[in-house]
């Protein structure tokens, strides 16, 4: 039995903080935090809801050179941009891919009104499934995190089902797969938080300030689907914005609809001895011939 179960169980006993503190030989301030705000007799919250509660915050790391990329959507995929990944990756001698949410689109489970046929989930998974088999014959190491549009994977299944049977639909040996939105890339010591939040600005690098400012430590953001690249604004860290690998054009919900939100932008990144460069379809912002 561990120290927290024994104290909690002599708690329910009525024994006092002190008395729990020189039974267990432990002091008595650490027994008033294991015990503060849980009355006699009542369960851990973790006994309640079937689940660690440090399993909501883990944060995977991982050390070494990589390239990043999120918001692929297969199958609305800019399939020649996306090429463009393992040849910088063979160019530059890089051996690590991580993906940062949004895969695929998994239009089939959403839950917004669809008023026009959409991609058979069998169809996504089937051009997910080559595309990281081909990504597989560059990288000895795929990551693969989970995005917004992954969790309608999950809440079709209503928690049932783990990111193993979604990782056993693609059938690639180098693809490592996680249920977590972020992870802490550690690149020649220097360390950077890539993450598919939840949250969103219109103004590029609105969110990855704030992260950066919550986690004290260089920032990676998705999901907002814009390119930039700044510093914050108390210098301390660098803040970016991934773009994606999304066609936006081949997105009907995209462009039903005039709308004033921003235009969906295309990045990826390599993280590289410590340092991000952003790469982008852009010949006035990416020199690709100092890349492949």
């Amino acid at each position: 039995m561990n120290k927290r179960k024994e104290i909690l169980k002599l708690r329910e006993q009525g024994h006092t903080q002190r008395k729990i503190a020189k039974t267990l030989g432990l002091s008595p301030g650490y027994v008033g935090e294991v015990t503060f705000g849980i009355p006699a007799g009542m369960p851990e919250v973790e006994e309640l809801i079937g689940v660690k509660t440090e399993d909501f915050s883990e944060v995977v790391e991982l050390k070494g050179n990589f390239i990043v990329v999120g918001d692929v959507h297969v199958p609305t995929t800019n399939w020649k941009f996306a090429s463009y990944v393992s040849k910088v990756a063979v160019s530059q001698g890089i051996k690590r891919l991580v993906i940062v949410g949004d895969l695929l689109n998994f239009d089939s489970l959403s839950d917004f009104s669809i008023d026009r046929p959409v991609t058979q989930l069998r169809k996504e998974l089937k051009y997910a499934k080559k595309l990281l088999n081909q990504w597989a014959k560059v990288f000895d190491e795929i990551h693969y995190f989970m995005g917004n549009h992954e969790n309608r994977f999950f809440r079709s299944l209503k928690g049932e089902l783990t990111v193993d049977l979604l990782g056993g639909f693609f059938d690639c040996d180098n693809l490592n797969i996680y249920r977590s939105s972020v992870v802490e890339l550690i690149s020649n010591g220097v360390l950077w938080r890539a993450t598919h939040q939840a949250n969103y600005s219109r103004v590029t690098g609105n969110v990855a300030e704030a992260l950066a400012e919550k986690y004290q430590c260089n920032i990676i953001t998705h999901h907002e689907h814009k390119v930039g690249i700044l510093r914050s604004k108390w210098g301390r860290y660098t803040l970016i914005s991934n773009g994606g690998l999304h066609d936006h054009k081949a997105m009907w919900y995209v462009n039903k609809f005039d709308t004033t939100s921003p235009v969906m932008q295309n990045s990826f990144v390599v993280l590289q001895e410590g340092v991000a460069h952003l790469l982008t379809p852009y010949t006035d912002m990416t020199d690709w011939s100092r890349w492949i």
